[in-house]
């Protein structure tokens, strides 16, 4: 067996992992959604169609939708950098076997694309939205935490924690560029 023939090997098998992680982050988007659909929806079902009261009962479910959004938010952007780094693979195979030149193919647009071309960037600003749903839910369920003081507090700690998301972000990314 020549080089050749193992390159092309590595190759199917790393087209096989490409394919596998875009299926693997559309599942993770469609799944986390419907979830939390179900979750952020429970403490209403629970208050207005049960009547249940008990504030310590109906309180959980919109803190679990949060702890879900974010496993969510981790997870697809875990999935992405994966896929990303297994086409980069595929690119440097292809360029290799130098298919680049002879069929024309050109997949630079998919790692070089800007962050919020991508489906997975704004699956991850979504599960953002729903988290913040899920905050919101808690406020209404607590009207007495939906003091002007605590709601200024909100607001800074969310804005805390969105710069810390970006600035993780970002130094997780140049991790991914230096490989």
């Amino acid at each position: 067996m020549d080089e050749e023939d193992k390159l092309f090997k590595w190759l199917a098998i790393q087209s096989e992992l490409a394919r596998g992680h875009g299926y693997a982050i559309w599942e993770e988007m469609k799944h986390f959604s419907w979830a939390l659909y179900v979750v952020l929806a429970a403490a209403f079902i629970l208050r207005f169609q049960f009547n249940v009261q008990d504030i310590s009962l109906l309180i959980i479910w919109p803190i679990l939708a949060i702890i879900l959004a974010f496993i969510a938010m981790y997870s697809i952007y875990k999935e992405g950098s994966d896929y990303i780094d297994v086409v980069k693979t595929v690119i440097e195979l292809e360029k290799k076997l130098k298919l680049h030149e002879t069929l024309g193919i050109n997949r630079k647009e998919i790692i070089n694309r800007p962050k919020y071309k991508t489906l997975r960037y704004w699956f991850i600003i979504y599960f953002l939205v729903l988290m913040l749903i899920g905050i919101f839910e808690i406020f209404w369920l607590k009207p007495q935490l939906f003091s002007k003081e605590n709601f200024i507090v909100f607001i800074f700690g969310a804005f805390i924690g969105l710069l810390i998301n970006l600035i993780i972000s970002s130094l997780l990314d140049k991790g991914q560029n230096k490989k």
